[in-house]
């Protein structure tokens, strides 16, 4: 058997899912930081530029007004220290010069910062107090500056304001894309994860479905998986397994053909050799022999019954159910098997009811000599697993619509009505268990419970069920009311045809002998 890479199959699969998902992660976390790195940087700039901007331009009025208190004093007073004062002030307007240079201005800025340095140079070059005129002539150096600096600060308001709406724009986008990205995220996620789980389940179910074919008996069933990992090698195993299982059925079934087949006839020459002994044929015969030689005929009948019931199972299994449908009076037919089955319901004090609506029944398609061999082993399963002083109810109605475990199909004569014939046998028995119900049409199988243990050959339900799928019916079991179990089966009709056959036969029927025992009982015991 080959070995298989460790880095194949599912584990690769969940392998590249855990990495794509770390790739999504990582983007989102990459995302995130470039945003908030934009975020500070923009905020940086507002809080470190355009703010100290704006409190240098205010710090100039305070100065520029400073100045010209100073230079007024000076020329009033003629005090040294306004004269001081005065050039402190103007070398702090130099600082603050210097400083807007250096925060990067804006072209607005900038042409109201040249401005401001030309002034601040023209007092250094000249006299602005007007000494050289005896203190005459000496202009106010504050009234053009302050023109400049309410002109920087409103250029420094405007530039705040687009930084602002800047930022605002940027948390607008931010979100949308935070939105787009989870989105896409969670959609290339959601696909992954679907493709990662789809890509297990629907193998799984293929094989728990092929698992209830087996369990249910049907080896023919084969799981069409043909993917190379580790539950295509899996499907692959199953589908050689139930070929196995296929072929020891086969073999099952071939043998016990051959075995049936072989008895069958030995069986007609014990037979017809005990009958010539009870017919006292070759000479009388005592009390004894003849006890003995009818419990040796109820073991040959028995046999006889089970080879002919392998026999029929292997026939109906390959395909080979002949079905001769012909109008069939349901309503007698029933009777007919009550009566036959009466000694043995007396033997067991077991009471046999049975109703019909309507009645008389329609008649209806059938093979009638199959649908004996189905009653017959319903009642013989009913009577034999009902305790004595127990009773088997048969209810039959035939539905103009609505049959039960019946769908319409379709065919080359049409849709079928959904009309036909449900037949209802209970019992008062221990009942069935409802894990066993789905297994007791199987071949040899047998309810495990004490009343049912080792008896019977396990074939009789099976033949039953091929009969009423031959028909087109279906049967099941389900539970009686108030115990036992119940054995329902159904017969569709054609509609048209039953129809036509009502009409046609109308006078067969009126002139049928009137039957007796439906709705009472066949037979009652204390």
């Amino acid at each position: 058997m080959a070995i298989r890479h460790p880095l194949r199959g599912y584990r690769l699969r969940v392998i590249l899912f855990a990495a794509l998902m770390v790739v999504l992660v990582l983007a989102s976390i990459g995302f995130t930081l470039g945003v908030v790195w934009y975020s500070k940087r923009t905020t940086s700039a507002l809080v470190e530029r355009d703010f100290r901007v704006r409190q240098i331009g205010l710090s100039f009025v305070d100065i520029l007004l400073s100045m010209e208190r100073n230079r007024k004093k000076f020329l009033l007073l003629k005090k040294q220290e306004y004269k001081d004062r005065f050039f402190q002030d103007l070398g702090r307007l130099g600082t603050g010069l210097e400083e807007l240079e250096g925060l990067g201005l804006t072209d607005a800025e900038r042409a109201c910062w040249v401005r401001l340095r030309s002034f601040w140079e023209g007092l250094h070059a000249e006299d602005p107090f007007g000494e050289a005129q005896g203190g005459e002539g000496a202009q106010a150096p504050a009234e053009v500056p302050l023109d400049e600096v309410h002109r920087l600060l409103g250029v420094n308001q405007e530039n705040m304001r687009a930084r602002i709406d800047e930022m605002r724009r940027l948390e607008g986008e931010t979100i949308r894309l935070g939105i787009l990205w989870g989105g896409l995220s969670l959609l290339v996620a959601g696909g992954l994860s679907f493709f990662l789980v789809r890509s297990v389940t629907v193998p799984i179910g293929l094989l728990r479905d092929g698992t209830r074919e087996i369990a249910e008996g049907r080896f023919g069933h084969r799981i069409a998986l043909s993917s190379p990992d580790e539950l295509g090698e899996l499907a692959e195993a199953f589908n050689l397994m139930a070929e196995r299982l296929q072929h020891l059925d086969d073999m099952k079934a071939d043998f016990m053909a051959m075995v049936s087949h072989e008895l069958k006839t030995p069986l007609t020459s014990m037979k017809e050799a005990v009958e010539l002994l009870r017919e006292e044929a070759v000479g009388p015969l005592n009390a004894k022999q003849s006890h003995l030689l009818d419990i040796n005929a109820q073991g040959i009948q028995k046999l006889a019954h089970l080879v002919d019931e392998i026999l029929s199972l292997t026939r109906m299994e390959g395909g080979m159910l002949d079905l001769c449908r012909t109008w069939t009076d349901f309503g007698r037919l029933l009777e007919e098997r009550l009566v036959s089955f009466r000694l043995l319901a007396e033997k067991k004090r077991v009471a046999l009811r049975s109703s019909l609506r309507p009645d008389p029944l329609p008649l209806i398609q059938a093979d009638g000599e199959r649908l004996k061999q189905v009653l017959d082993n319903l009642l013989d399963n009913a009577i034999r697993f009902t305790p004595p002083g127990g009773m088997v109810s048969i209810e039959v109605e035939y539905r103009e619509k609505g049959l039960p475990g019946h769908r319409p199909r379709e065919n080359g004569g049409g849709w079928t009505s959904g009309a036909g014939l449900v037949c209802r046998v209970s019992d008062t028995g221990e009942g069935i268990p409802p894990a066993d119900r789905k297994r007791v049409f199987e071949k040899f199988y047998q309810v495990r419970t004490k009343a049912r243990r080792g008896s019977g050959s396990g074939l009789g339900l099976s033949i039953a069920k091929h009969i009423i799928e031959g028909h087109g019916g279906a049967i099941w079991v389900e539970d009686a009311v108030p115990r036992g179990a119940s054995f329902v089966f159904t017969l569709p009709q054609e509609h048209a045809e039953r129809t036509r056959a009502s009409a046609t036969d109308a006078g067969a029927r009126e002139n049928r002998a009137p039957r007796t025992g439906r709705g009472e009982d066949l037979v009652l015991s204390e």
